[in-house]
């Protein structure tokens, strides 16, 4: 394995340049590989990955050491994709048709020993117990058991037989991209989209990644569209990102975007607005990106890497070794501060990395002590006392307006469904009307 580390002092979108620094590895799946393309990569539930290659291997990394299936020796069939069901199944797509692994035990499914439509597959993606495959020119199948259901632009709305990728969201919603068409299916109702009348000529989807949120982004031709599952609209995002090629897209958990520009390279891009270039080169450097995998804050991707190809992992680095890295720590010098700490009270110092010191409030009200916390309050604030049923809280937004209501203070005054922002709390004695007046931050 060659480690190469680099150390970038970029241009970057924000006023000021950063210095970021990664660990970038090759991880060949097989001594001295240069060719062929690796096509995807998918890794289960007990950590081993799968990277299916253009001549029809299967490579299955276990820990550190790397294995090889050649699914039909008597053949280079490329092997385009791979999906893992529930029970543990690894389903592979190829020129060829569609292979099974169970465990070790190869099965090899085509159209003459089964009902699959066609033996030229391209994406495969497991949705609840179904197996959704593309067909190259041919359009959708969806396995369930034995028995399939033939999609194509003639008997649905996919508008074009020859589709570029396909994905699954959460909640079982299918997306189903054939160039510039795009299909949401979901409990059967298809929802049709043409990206070239919506957007203009030249948005045909090469990728698409649905994130942490549920929002899915589509890596196209010429730019960026992104659908927010929130609001149920697709933006167009070319003016944030450029009328580029893009062959790939990922969203990490941190907010981290990654788009790999053809035969460029990677770009990078952070939710403080930051961004910089892994140039695609000869020395390793990602040019040709076709599948991203990320796992413990590290990111794979397979393609063609400059002029070898092969598997690439990307590490961020953890300076102060506490378990979270430079991305989403906002000291990563200092140990004792990361999104994991305990907050102090009252110190000055964030220690959770949430953006504000939590501050709790020491009050006296009609002699007894008052204590308000935390603040800011994301789900839930707490008033404490000493006779807590003889005080009630009240919650008021910025206009005056009562929001939340409590007449004692023996459970802690729930916050949900409120919107971010600043808040009045009034603490009042039951018998006296006597109150004090704090102000919170609610944050989520």
């Amino acid at each position: 394995m060659k480690k190469l580390v680099y150390t970038f002092l970029l241009g970057v979108l924000a006023q000021v340049a950063i210095s970021q620094q990664l660990v970038l590895h090759e991880d060949f799946p097989a001594p001295n590989v240069t060719w062929p393309f690796l096509w995807d990569i998918e890794q289960d539930a007990e950590g081993k990955l799968y990277v299916c290659s253009e001549l029809g291997n299967l490579f299955i990394k276990t820990n550190s050491s790397w294995q090889a299936i050649d699914l039909n020796p008597s053949e280079n069939a490329d092997a385009h994709s791979i999906a893992i069901d529930n029970d543990g199944v690894v389903w592979v797509g190829t020129d060829e048709g569609l292979y099974s692994i169970t465990n070790g035990t190869v099965a090899h499914f085509t159209a003459a020993n089964s009902d699959l439509p066609s033996d030229e597959l391209r994406e495969l993606r497991v949705v609840g117990d179904q197996l959704w495959i593309v067909l190259y020119g041919n359009g959708l199948a969806v396995k369930e058991g034995n028995n399939y259901t033939h999609y194509t632009a003639a008997n649905s709305t996919l508008g074009n037989d020859y589709l570029t990728d396909l994905i699954a969201l959460p909640d079982g919603t299918v997306v189903a991209a054939a160039f510039n068409h795009v299909n949401f299916i979901s409990n059967g109702i298809w929802t049709y989209h043409n990206f070239n009348q919506m957007f203009g000529g030249e948005t045909s989807v090469n990728d698409m990644q649905v994130d942490h949120r549920g929002d899915v982004w589509f890596a196209c031709r010429k730019g960026v569209i992104k659908y927010d599952q929130a609001t149920g609209e697709l933006v167009n995002l070319t003016s944030q990102y450029g009328l580029k090629e893009f062959s790939a897209v990922f969203n990490t958990p941190n907010d981290e975007l990654w788009l790999c520009e053809l035969f460029i390279g990677l770009h990078f891009y952070n939710h403080a607005g930051n961004s910089f270039l892994f140039e695609g080169n000869l020395s390793g450097q990602p040019s040709q990106v076709f599948d991203f995998l990320y796992y413990n804050d590290t990111l794979r991707v397979v393609g063609n890497i400059g002029a070898t190809v092969t598997g690439l992992t990307v590490e961020y680095l953890d300076a102060d070794n506490d378990g979270f890295t430079a991305e989403t720590d906002c000291d990563d010098a200092n140990a004792g501060i990361n999104p994991g700490a305990n907050e102090i009270a009252n110190n000055g110092i964030d220690e959770d990395c949430s953006g504000f010191d939590l501050i709790s409030s020491l009050h006296e009200l009609e002699g007894i002590k008052v204590n308000i916390y935390p603040n800011p309050a994301s789900m839930f604030l707490y008033v404490t006392t000493d006779k807590p049923n003889n005080f009630g809280i009240t919650l008021y937004d910025i206009t005056g307006k009562l929001v939340v209501s409590q007449s004692n203070c023996l459970s802690p005054l729930s916050l949900v469904g409120l919107a971010k922002g600043t808040y009045f709390v009034k603490v009042f004695e039951l018998s006296t009307d006597a109150y004090l007046l704090d102000k919170v931050i609610v944050q989520y």
